[in-house]
């Protein structure tokens, strides 16, 4: 039995992709790369790449709309 790329959906949430091997789970490997990014005014903010948990930036337009032209201009 050997599955690759199984993606669970449960109440219309998207869960982690698993990797069936051998009949075994594994889970997908989790990577995080974490950028700083200037804002237009001088500030800086965090713009995380993360293919587990999402991806986040630390600016209030990301907190309200979850997205915003930091993420952008990383992710092209």
């Amino acid at each position: 039995l050997e599955f690759r790329r199984v993606l669970f959906r449960s109440s219309g949430t998207t869960m982690n992709d698993i990797e069936i091997v051998g009949g075994k789970e594994t889970p997908k490997t989790h990577e995080r790369i974490v950028h700083q990014v200037a804002g237009s005014k001088g500030n800086s903010y965090e713009v995380v790449i993360d293919n587990m948990y999402g991806n986040s930036c630390s600016c209030v337009g990301f907190t309200y709309h979850r997205n915003c032209k930091h993420l952008k201009s990383i992710v092209k």
